[in-house]
């Protein structure tokens, strides 16, 4: 047999041979494709729950009416003047002005202005009461949550900052404190304020 012969031979019998796999190798590779279908199921386990998610449902609000102007406490009472000085320039004969607890006083104070100026505008007040229902939240220790008491501290504070007499001005009688007893059952009262400025003459 030549050496060529031979060569093809050796070549025959490795690729014919059976390497042998021993017990320890052999387990090594089942716990190993164990633990990929382990790892296969908690994917595809994390991709059902994650097909869900909670969404807040967002309060309802009513969309203001084109002549409402709603008077917060943070922003700069000429801001509200000057949107009430261009309503009054497009003709706008009927102006509702809405302000709540310690957003009140400067309700009034842009009203002020607005008759000041015009000497023939007309004004109704109304006196509104916000109900919000507070709910008892437990952390994960198990401690009440206090958003409740900080609440209630920041409305007692923005009622002392409201000048009565401004109210009194305009015919009001408001017992903040009366409304502020009244808070059972986690219940919040607050006090609020329409005044409605219209004219019988074109502006």
């Amino acid at each position: 047999m030549d050496k060529s012969e031979q060569d093809k031979q050796n070549i025959i019998s490795q690729d014919l041979k059976i390497d042998k796999i021993s017990p320890d190798q052999k387990n090594l590779e089942e716990k190993l494709k164990q633990l990929q279908q382990l790892k296969q199921g908690n994917k595809n386990k994390d991709k059902s729950q994650n097909s869900f998610q909670i969404v807040k449902k967002k309060a309802f609000h009513r969309k203001p009416a084109y002549n409402e102007i709603y008077i917060k406490n943070k922003t700069n009472i000429s801001v509200y003047i000057k949107r009430a000085h261009e309503l009054i320039q497009k003709g706008v004969k009927i102006i509702v002005l809405h302000g709540l607890t310690a957003a009140i006083p400067k309700c009034v104070k842009v009203a002020i202005n607005l008759t000041e100026q015009y000497s023939d505008l007309n004004y109704k007040v109304d006196t509104t009461t916000e109900i919000t229902q507070i709910e008892k939240i437990q952390n994960n220790n198990g401690q009440k949550n206090n958003n409740e008491i900080k609440e209630k501290e920041q409305i007692k504070d923005e009622e002392k900052e409201i000048d009565i007499e401004k109210l009194d001005d305009f015919g009001l009688d408001v017992n903040f404190d009366k409304q502020l007893d009244q808070d059972s059952n986690n219940i919040v009262y607050r006090t609020g304020i329409r005044i409605i400025l219209s004219k019988d003459l074109d502006f």
